[in-house]
C-alpha cells in the first residue's frame, strides 16, 4: 500500500504527510475515523496537491476546520487545521470546510454551528463559515483547498458561481514570471531594531 503512494510524495513535503499516509493505511484495513491536527500548508502548496489526491482516493473528507482566531498549540508558530476523514462508502456526502472566526470553545456549544455541520449546509456569519462540497465533485480535486474554501469570502463564491465560466488563468493572456531579484535584502527588509 505505501509503495503506491510514497513515490507520489514530493521531496519538499513536510514530515506529517507520511503520518497521513500511515493513517490511511490503517483505515484501509477496516472502516474507521482518522482525525489529525497538523499544519495547514498542505491545503495550498504544490506537494499538497499530491496529498489532496491521496486523501480523495482513500477516504471521505468529513471536515477540515481552520481556526482563524486562535492557534491549536500555544507555543507553535504554525497555523493548523483539524482534519477529520472517514473510511466509508458515503462519497455522495459533503466535505465541510470550516473557517472559525472565534474560539472553538464557544463554537462547540453553538447550536447553529452543530446544525450546519450535521446538515452540510453553506453558511457564513460573524462566528464561522461553512462551505460544503460533495466529495465526488471533480472541482474539489483541482482547487487549493485553503485559499478557495477556507480563506475566501461568501461574495467570492457568489461571483465565482455566477461568472466563473468567464474566468481564465492569467498565464493564458499574459506572460507570468518572477520579477527581478535585487539581492539587497538589507534595504528591503527591516530588522527588529529598525522597526
Amino acid at each position: 500500500y505505501a509503495k503506491l503512494y510514497l513515490p507520489k510524495v514530493s521531496g519538499m513535503a513536510d514530515l506529517y504527510v507520511y503520518f497521513f499516509i500511515r493513517g490511511f493505511m490503517l483505515l484501509k484495513q477496516k472502516s474507521g475515523v482518522f482525525c489529525f491536527i497538523c499544519s495547514n500548508s498542505w491545503l495550498d502548496v504544490s506537494y499538497g496537491a499530491e496529498l489532496r489526491e491521496i486523501v480523495l482516493n482513500n477516504c471521505r473528507v468529513r471536515f477540515i476546520l481552520d481556526n482563524q482566531s486562535e492557534r491549536s498549540f500555544e507555543n507553535a508558530a504554525v497555523n493548523t487545521t483539524i482534519n477529520l476523514f472517514v473510511m466509508d462508502q458515503g462519497l455522495e456526502k459533503k466535505a465541510s470546510f470550516i473557517a472559525a472566526y472565534e474560539a472553538l470553545s464557544s463554537l462547540e456549544v453553538s447550536e447553529s454551528f452543530r446544525t450546519y455541520l450535521s446538515n452540510g449546509d453553506n453558511v457564513q456569519n460573524d462566528s464561522f463559515q461553512v462551505i460544503s462540497v460533495p466529495n465526488k465533485n471533480p472541482k474539489i480535486k483541482t482547487e487549493k483547498w485553503g485559499a478557495y474554501y477556507l480563506k475566501s469570502s461568501k461574495i467570492f463564491h457568489q461571483i465565482f458561481e455566477g461568472y466563473g465560466q468567464y474566468f481564465v488563468p492569467l498565464n493564458s493572456i499574459a506572460n507570468v514570471r518572477r520579477g527581478i531579484t535585487t539581492g539587497c535584502n538589507e534595504f528591503f527588509y527591516l530588522s527588529e531594531s529598525q522597526l
